[in-house]
């Protein structure tokens, strides 16, 4: 799937999890995507549809939203992607400050002190 095809599916995706329009090209998304390309490209709808089938996934952009960027941005959900298929890989790539990715990693229930992210 290519980038562009991701970050439509995740607009619609952040959509129907939280009622929402999302805006599916973003600067952050672009920066977060420059990052992670080769990762993102080999990301599959399946990958998307079992993040979005997680129900909890709703109510951490729900509560989450008003305090952080990143929880209004659709770019979540591909980070999400990303942590659940290699979670090792993510904090290589990270273009901003580890305290935001320790919080991804924790509302998402994965360690983040188990990753290298203090």
């Amino acid at each position: 799937m290519n980038i562009n095809d991701l970050f439509y599916k995740a607009a619609e995706l952040y959509k129907k999890l939280t009622g929402i329009e999302a805006n599916h090209q973003t600067n952050l998304g672009v920066i977060i995507a420059d990052q992670y390309r080769e990762q993102l490209a080999a990301l599959t709808s399946e990958d998307m549809a079992n993040i979005c089938d997680n129900r909890e996934y709703a109510s951490i952009l729900s509560r989450n939203r008003e305090n952080s960027v990143f929880y209004r941005d659709c770019v979540i959900l591909l980070l999400y992607c990303l942590i659940d298929k290699n979670p090792n890989e993510v904090p290589k790539k990270w273009p901003f400050e580890q305290e935001y990715l320790r919080v991804i990693y924790s509302n998402a229930g994965v360690n983040p002190q188990a990753f290298g992210i203090d």
